[in-house]
């Protein structure tokens, strides 16, 4: 009986902890949103938006690495739930059903990404 729960118990563990992945994360972003205290632009609001918007994307993998593309230049990354270390600089980041933001200071802004 003592061997059965264990099994039992192990099973759940293995189970639990295996939903805590990034796979649920990991994808292709687009930005819809960039600003800081002063101005923010987005879909609605800017004249600028179509540019700015598609100019910019992510892409997450599972494994925990990714890339920035910004005009057309990739810069690669790594990230967890928390944070994304992107050219040696490390943000804060939110991830809300489909919608990731990074979180900078005031001068660097937030940018807001919406999974495609």
């Amino acid at each position: 009986m003592k061997k059965l729960v264990s099994v039992v118990l192990t099973l759940f563990l293995v189970v639990s902890l295996s939903a805590c992945g990034k796979s649920s994360h990991a994808g292709n972003y687009q930005l819809v949103s960039i600003g800081n205290e002063q101005i923010t632009y987005n879909n609605e609001e800017s004249p600028l938006s179509g540019l700015v918007n598609t100019a910019y994307s992510l892409t997450l993998n599972e494994d925990g690495t990714g890339k920035m593309s910004v005009l057309g230049f990739e810069t690669q990354l790594t990230w967890d739930n928390k944070t994304i270390k992107i050219d040696n600089a490390e943000y804060k980041i939110e991830f809300k059903g489909d919608t990731l933001t990074i979180l900078a200071d005031d001068k660097d802004g937030t940018m807001v990404f919406k999974k495609k």
